[in-house]
């Protein structure tokens, strides 16, 4: 059964893109740095290179986080790890701590060791907006290669994509991503799609009423994660609902409030 299911006797910290406000997102600078602030794994997005490597980016496009031009689908995954992902990052005097230091665009095989090394849960999402329709099928299908089922699941936006991977690799657990779709509504689809969790945005979560929503989903066989949780009371508020993970920017944050 995959662990999220497992009762951890608290729910999950899930470093949403690592650590964000610690390190780049999306980096194993800021994996690492989701690890060492307690969280008990890691979210990340993923898109194709070029080349046909799976890579570990947030946006279809390099601006916002290197400084460079381009779309990663017409870069190749060499080039992709030799740009400056630690380029956006500000640190809390303004300056750019990791600029220049040879943070570049992993690929997901990388950074799969790396959580398999640490014990960490991993969830990979597919971005619904990426350019290859058949990257959630082959996301799926090398976790299940790997072995990882236990550890590492995949969510999207997508309901799309949802099935698609779980067509392509059952075993492989998959959570719909929603934003502003009351779960009443986004449950039922989530379960017709062969989805195992709902990730709820917070707000949507607390106006259903959480534990309503976590008591529905758990009848329906679905854990619930809401996203983005930065303050203690909401991380204490849905913990005592009885979610099985929050997602959080601040992973450190929310295990002190968990643990309080």
């Amino acid at each position: 059964m995959f662990a999220l299911l497992n009762g951890y006797g608290r729910p999950l910290v899930v470093g949403h893109r690592g650590a964000p406000r610690l390190a780049p997102e999306n980096t194993m600078a800021g994996f690492e740095a989701a690890a060492a602030a307690g969280a008990d794994g890691f979210e990340l997005d993923v898109h194709r290179s070029s080349d046909g490597a799976i890579v570990v980016i947030h946006d279809p496009t390099l601006e916002r986080t290197t400084g460079v031009t381009g779309r990663v689908s017409e870069t190749t995954a060499s080039r992709l790890a030799n740009v400056d992902a630690g380029w956006a990052f500000a640190g809390p005097a303004g300056d750019h701590p990791f600029r220049g230091r040879g943070v570049g665009v992993p690929v997901l095989e990388s950074v799969l060791d790396f959580a398999a090394g640490a014990g960490l849960v991993v969830n990979v999402e597919i971005k619904a907006e990426a350019d290859d329709a058949l990257l959630a099928g082959d996301v799926a299908r090398l976790v299940a290669a790997r072995g990882e089922t236990d550890r590492v699941f995949l969510s999207s936006f997508s309901i799309d994509f949802a099935r698609a991977a779980v067509a392509a690799a059952p075993e492989v657990a998959v959570a719909l991503l929603t934003l502003g779709w009351a779960p009443s509504e986004a449950l039922p689809a989530a379960v017709d799609a062969g989805c195992r969790g709902l990730h709820p945005d917070l707000v949507t979560l607390e106006a259903a009423g959480a534990a309503e929503v976590v008591s529905a989903a758990r009848e329906a066989g679905c854990w619930v994660a809401p996203w983005t949780l930065n303050d203690a009371a909401a991380v204490a508020g849905v913990a005592r609902a009885g979610v099985a993970a929050v997602i959080t920017d601040d992973p450190a944050m929310a295990r002190e409030a968990l643990d309080a």
